[in-house]
């Protein structure tokens, strides 16, 4: 999203997330992850499947609901 000729930065919560994500699947935060919404999003959408997988959240569908019932992801 663009608001003004910028780009705005992720939330607290999805920041909060991607670190829960990197921790668990032993990955890295790409700096522009940390830095653009849009960036957070996609890294989200790539590894919060997985990601609920292995906590045993489930996520059998290609949908990632980033609001779902996963306790650590953004609301």
């Amino acid at each position: 999203m663009v608001v003004a000729g910028t780009e705005l930065p992720p939330t607290e919560k999805q920041v909060k997330y991607a670190v829960a994500i990197a921790r668990e699947l032993s990955l890295q935060i790409p700096a522009q992850v940390l830095q653009f919404r849009d960036a957070m999003t996609t890294f989200l959408g790539r590894h919060a499947e997985e990601y609920r997988k292995r906590k045993g959240y489930g996520g059998s569908s290609n949908r990632v609901d980033v609001k779902g019932s996963d306790p650590e992801a953004p609301t």
